[in-house]
């Protein structure tokens, strides 16, 4: 019985020990800073921190230009098609402009 435990205590401590030399070794160093999707789109597109807090049909949408938007309330149905330039702004029911981000 003795033996049983300590065979079972000696391969869960092997076990461990290997996988998390196993994580180490294929984890990236702590010093990387991964890029994330974010960062990238925010050096494209420009958002309108002013317009938050304010309604839909108070907004000037022509500055826009040539720009392609979407208005999204909740509940909004909307593709899943990814576009860096799209800016997306989220309204409240009501039109009450909440967020705004790009994709």
């Amino acid at each position: 019985m003795k033996s049983i435990f300590t065979f079972l205590i000696t391969t869960i401590f092997v076990l461990i020990t290997a996988s998390t030399s196993f994580a180490q070794l294929t984890s990236p160093p702590l010093t990387q800073s991964p890029v994330t999707e974010y960062e990238i789109v925010d050096s494209v597109c420009k958002t309108y921190v002013e317009w938050t807090g304010m309604h839909i049909d108070k907004i000037d949408l022509s500055i826009l230009e040539n720009r392609p938007y979407r208005v999204l309330k909740p509940d909004s149905m909307a593709t899943m098609d990814y576009n860096p330039d799209r800016l997306n702004i989220m309204t409240t029911q009501d039109g009450i402009i909440l967020t705004q981000e790009c994709g």
